[in-house]
């Protein structure tokens, strides 16, 4: 066996991964805890923080079990090791800003009487928005200075599916709450047939599932654990179906085959479904593979440690220039995930393969260790305030209150995304908003929400 391979099956990385995954894992309890753990959980939040949990999840936890199996010993445990001590420091930070915030801003308050309806009409807008976004960003592709725009835009169609599932659950409609859950299934198949990529969709559907759970009635933690793992399940037999059919997927979309031939392909992969199984090898090497960003952070630790070449804020600097659209300053420097993951791990991929750096990696290639913490710390508090702002504006019924709030923490989900990407899709998302309201000419109804009452717990 090679020394690589003795390495990755070292007990001692095993164990302190182990001890690295439980801290991580009693972290995330304890927030999604502290959010779900009242039956007035809505005026609290709207799943914005448990939605970047998820994320973050998919992108550098779920891979750490994979390393605990006996029979299982991947070549990237040394650089996993180092990148999930890393990951580990920002989930704290994201943990400690989301709980300082939602105290600071009165996470003990109920507010009582029942919420205003949103008009259909006013659902189905941003559902009609979100579409023509979607539409048009397959038309623009390449066209300089609009992809943050439709980026942001297409995040109307999220907003209008939460929307309509929150109209459904008010009017006691559990069956139409269902049927718009459903319904948001399509997101990660249509992302596949038109692109080839199957994150995207997940990452759509993610806070409208989310979204059904805190809304569902009588719900408790224990129900909302066993439909977590469930769902959760369900999402690795699905992502293991995909990857072993990946490459005829996208050979169908990207070579620009007929939409027929596209789907036929898929109904291919998906009538030979294959139930996620630790015991398959193929199934561990695709997660570890695939959803394991520790891997690439760990990459780039050992990387700096030898070269020094930190980033000292640049990125961070071109994400500010991410507010400014290249419309009107056409001659912005280029920035964005592209090259860095390169630059900063001295790992060169395939010519047309773009890699996402991830917010921890980002934050570590500034400022190192401090800077991971430091920066997921304001994200957790950035997101907490947010959901906070977009639930008080659902029970009061102000829709143009909702629909910001909600647009930005959708932006900020991009876990494996570069920060000016989150900036740029973030500013276009609420320029669109704003925008859209004043050309409606209308508000949306409002009324003045009931007094919060502090209450024990």
């Amino acid at each position: 066996m090679d020394p690589v391979n003795l390495a990755a099956c070292d007990d001692g990385i095993r164990q302190e991964l182990f001890l690295i995954f439980v801290a991580g894992g009693i972290l995330t309890l304890f927030l999604v805890y502290r959010l779900f753990r009242s039956a007035n959980s809505s005026t609290r939040h709207v799943g914005l923080q448990v939605c970047y949990l998820a994320n973050f999840w998919i992108t550098h936890w779920i891979a750490i079990p994979v390393y605990f199996l006996p029979w299982y010993c991947g070549e990237n445990a040394n650089f996993s090791l180092l990148g999930a001590r890393e990951g580990l420091y920002g989930l704290l930070g994201f943990t400690v800003g989301a709980a300082l915030v939602t105290y600071l801003t009165g996470s003990r308050e109920k507010t009582f009487g029942p919420p205003p309806e949103i008009p259909r009409q006013i659902r189905h807008r941003f559902l009609y928005l979100g579409l023509v976004f979607y539409v048009l960003s397959s038309l623009a592709i390449g066209v300089n200075g609009v992809a943050a725009i439709l980026s942001g835009g297409q995040l109307f169609l999220v907003a209008g599916v939460v929307l309509s599932v929150w109209s459904a659950y008010r009017r006691g409609d559990r069956r139409g709450a269902l049927q718009w859950v459903l319904i948001s299934f399509l997101f990660p198949f249509m992302t596949v047939i038109r692109a080839g990529f199957l994150g995207f969709g997940i990452v759509a559907l993610l806070p409208i599932a989310i979204a059904a759970l805190i809304w569902m009635p009588k719900k408790n933690f224990a129900k909302l654990a066993v439909w977590g793992l469930v769902g959760g399940y369900l999402g690795l037999s699905v992502f293991v179906t995909y990857m072993r059919d990946r490459s005829d997927l996208r050979r169908a979309v990207w070579g620009k085959q007929a939409y027929s031939n596209r789907l036929t392909q898929m109904a291919n992969t998906f009538g030979n479904f294959e139930w996620f199984s630790p015991q398959d090898p193929h199934h561990m090497a695709a997660i570890d593979g695939r959803l394991n960003q520790n891997y690439l952070v760990g990459a780039a630790v050992v990387y700096i440690e030898n070269t020094k070449e930190w980033a000292v804020g640049r990125t961070l600097r071109d994400a500010a220039l991410g507010l400014i659209p290249r419309l009107l300053w056409p001659d912005k420097p280029t920035a964005g995930s592209g090259n860095l993951v390169s630059q900063y791990t001295g790992i060169e991929f395939a010519e047309g393969t773009s890699v996402g750096i991830g917010q921890i990696m980002e934050f570590y290639v500034n400022f190192g260790s401090p800077m991971v913490f430091f920066g997921l710390f304001l994200f957790g508090g950035v997101l907490a305030w947010l959901d906070r702002v977009a639930a008080r504006a659902l029970l009061s019924g102000s829709v143009n209150r909702f629909i910001p709030a909600y647009l930005v923490g959708l932006s900020m989900q991009q876990v494996g995304g570069s920060l000016v990407e989150v900036v740029a899709s973030a500013a276009g998302s609420l320029a669109i908003a704003y925008a859209f309201n004043i050309l409606s000419g209308r508000n949306a109804p409002r009324r003045r929400a009931a007094r919060p009452v502090p209450v024990a717990g």
